[in-house]
């Protein structure tokens, strides 16, 4: 893979507020926390313990998924996504999807069980079997998969497979 076409950050403003958020409700919960242990006030101790432990988590794992998320770059033969690097020759498939998250319950309206979420997704699927999902969560999805397409079909003409 030579030089970058394109290049797409990731959308991590999101998991910085929580990120931020989870730290500023954590060290408030400590001071609360102190405060209800030296003055021996147990349900005050408890509510600040549970909310403290439950900002620490959410800043913990907002942090580590926006280090996760690497910028998506397009090569003239191959992709970088946070997954790993893939030519466009290890590529059998790309797909963008919608996955639908349905209600746990087995409620149905008009013969469809009954969305609660939708997402749209772009899979990238390898020779080998291993996928690569782009989340419109965290990237430009639409913009990512005009150009992928575009690159991959031209590729794909300039070197034909060989049987």
């Amino acid at each position: 893979m030579n030089e970058v076409l394109f290049s797409f950050e990731p959308n991590t403003s999101e998991l910085s507020t929580y990120l931020f958020l989870g730290i500023g409700l954590f060290i408030l919960c400590s001071f609360l926390f102190i405060y209800a242990l030296i003055q021996n006030k147990k349900l005050l101790l408890l509510f600040a313990g549970f909310l403290g432990i439950i900002a620490l988590g959410t800043s913990i794992f907002s942090g580590l998924t926006q280090q996760k998320l690497t910028t998506v770059q397009i090569y003239k033969n191959g992709i970088s996504t946070p997954h790993g690097e893939v030519t466009f020759d290890n590529i059998r498939s790309i797909k963008m999807e919608q996955l639908k998250e349905h209600s746990k319950y087995p409620v149905q309206r008009d013969g469809e069980f009954i969305t609660i979420d939708t997402a749209n997704v772009i899979l990238v699927e390898e020779n080998n079997g291993k996928i690569h999902l782009l989340s419109e969560d965290n990237y430009p999805l639409t913009s990512i998969y005009k150009e992928l397409a575009i690159l991959v079909n031209q590729w794909r003409e300039e070197n034909p497979p060989v049987h």
